[in-house]
């Protein structure tokens, strides 16, 4: 990953890290400014924290040259982690809570605060709402609120850029578990192992624990297989992105395919085509319907 985004270097000075982490807080400053003035719009129209409810989330971290990477795309704590911020009625002012919680939380927390009444209709969310956490009252059923000092684990995965299989990962306590997809034999378990960071402990999740603390390890992989079969995602998700790449490719000779890839990927060579040849031959030896690779 840190290769795909050109940063796999390891001479950066440190006056190029602290750059690019001014830039990253020039940002944060900027979103503070912006939040600001829709509130400030918000007042002027009357509405305060005594009738509204106000939630601020992101949708991903920034690496910010932690483990020589920059954007998201990891599950790295730089990345995976965001905040998720609520005030208004009933809110303890302040109260920072500590228990796991994830997006997933956001919409069962919004119809929580819009006082929903027909929670049939959500019965298969997978989150739960956070606003008893906040300090204010609930109204959703008890399987679908996040009590107190509940241990429960959160699911994230990725499938998309910069990242060359699916990766998963499970939180519980201080504990930290992600696996890879190994659907393609270029991603093997032997290459890619998992890893297990105790967060609490190693914060910057440089120590792979997965070799001392097997029964955790295995713990987790049940919490996570409970919710679905990571192996069979993977394969699901590579075989959508096969046709994709079909469906916008699969017209082109390989001559015309590798000079539309270098227009569109700086730096891309005779080494990278090789890769694509692979990934298709053996995404098209699965006798995927109606694929052809040219």
């Amino acid at each position: 990953m840190s290769i795909s985004k050109h940063v796999e270097e390891m001479n950066y000075t440190s006056e190029e890290i602290l750059k690019v982490r001014k830039t990253y807080y020039a940002m944060c400053a900027e979103a503070d400014y912006l939040l600001n003035r829709v509130w400030e719009a918000l007042t002027s129209k009357g509405y305060g924290l005594d009738n509204t409810f106000v939630v601020y989330v992101s949708d991903h971290g920034e690496m910010n040259m932690e483990h020589r990477q920059v954007w998201k795309n990891s599950m790295y704590e730089g990345s995976s982690r965001v905040p998720f911020a609520i005030a208004g009625p009933g809110v303890a002012k302040g109260r920072r809570v500590t228990q796991l919680s994830s997006l997933l939380d956001v919409l069962p927390t919004l119809l929580d605060m819009g006082q929903e009444t027909d929670w049939e209709r959500h019965a298969e969310l997978a989150g739960k709402s956070v606003l008893l956490l906040a300090g204010a009252p609930s109204s959703a059923p008890p399987q679908l609120v996040v009590t107190p000092g509940a241990d429960r684990a959160v699911v994230s995965q990725y499938h998309s850029n910069m990242g060359n299989t699916g990766s998963f990962m499970v939180r519980k306590g201080p504990w930290k578990y992600i696996r890879f997809g190994h659907t393609l034999s270029a991603f093997s378990p032997q290459r890619y192992v998992p890893l297990l960071f105790n967060v609490d402990e190693d914060p910057s999740e440089t120590q792979n624990l997965a070799g001392q603390h097997s029964q955790i390890l295995g713990q987790l992989d049940l919490e996570l297989q409970d919710l679905f079969d990571p192996e069979d995602v993977d394969r699901r998700v590579k075989s959508e992105d096969f046709r994709l790449y079909h469906r916008f490719f699969g017209s082109l000779d390989q001559k015309q395919l590798r000079k539309k890839l270098e227009r569109a990927y700086a730096g891309f060579d005779a080494e990278d085509f090789k890769k694509i040849q692979l990934w298709a031959k053996e995404l098209a030896s699965w006798g995927v319907p109606e694929l052809l690779v040219v």
